[in-house]
């Protein structure tokens, strides 16, 4: 019996390990707090590497995908590390597109990669054009996808007026993915959250609204004291995305 209950306990506890998936996420979303971009590099070549890879590890590896490679696309240097990974995260976003569940986040992910196909390979308007498609189709897929609102957000954020550019407009679409995410933020998804408050900062700032990014940004903070990617932006006023390490 007592034979017994040591493989029981042994095999639940595989089944455990086998159920949890390859990505490291306390380790990735510890990583974007920091600034430590290699470390993203380095876990994200060991996951796209894994011939053992299942249809939910995918999911959550494109996740980091949609944020390692946006990181990255402005740095001429490392375009081709860019387009290295742009293949696998094309791949699992088509693979999402396929799955009633998961449309939404593959039409996402797929108007981020036309974004990021703009700046690697300088083709703005063909690519621009293309990503506020997908965009427009991960909307209508799921209306209250967060992820989908806080880039529609970034949209407004970065456009010209003459293109429908609205800073103060941006800051609605960010505080509204951000409260929709705050009710039940899966690990996958914790980078994105703070990255959205973060945003929420960068606008007020942008925007000459100093009490409202001072009282918003020491909000965060307390909440996420080892934010120190959001503490470095907010000192020095670059919200770039260079290691901060």
């Amino acid at each position: 019996m007592k034979k017994f209950l040591l493989f029981f306990v042994f095999a639940l506890t595989f089944a455990q390990m086998t159920m949890a998936g390859v990505v490291d996420h306390d380790k990735m979303f510890e990583a974007y707090l920091k600034g430590d971009l290699a470390t993203w590099h380095n876990e994200l070549l060991k996951y796209v590497k894994n011939p053992n890879l299942t249809f939910s590890d995918r999911c959550d590896i494109a996740n980091y995908l949609y944020g390692y490679i946006g990181f990255i696309a402005d740095d001429k240097s490392k375009r081709n590390t860019a387009r290295y990974f742009m293949t696998f995260f094309e791949r699992y976003y088509e693979e999402m597109i396929k799955s009633p569940n998961y449309k939404s986040m593959g039409y996402l992910y797929k108007a981020g990669a036309y974004g990021m196909k703009s700046k690697i390979d300088g083709s703005v308007i063909s690519n621009g054009t293309k990503s506020l498609s997908a965009l427009s189709d991960a909307e209508k897929s799921d209306p209250k996808n967060p992820l989908a609102i806080g880039l529609r957000g970034n949209v407004k954020f970065y456009a010209p007026g003459i293109l429908g550019g609205d800073k103060k407009k941006a800051v609605t679409y960010f505080l509204k993915a951000i409260k929709i995410l705050s009710v039940n933020t899966p690990k996958v998804y914790r980078w994105n959250y703070r990255a959205l408050q973060l945003c929420v900062v960068e606008a007020y700032v942008q925007l000459g609204e100093k009490e409202k990014a001072e009282a918003y940004y020491q909000k965060v903070m307390k909440e996420e004291p080892g934010f120190k990617r959001l503490e470095l932006a907010y000192e020095t006023g670059e919200f770039g995305i260079a290691d901060v390490d």
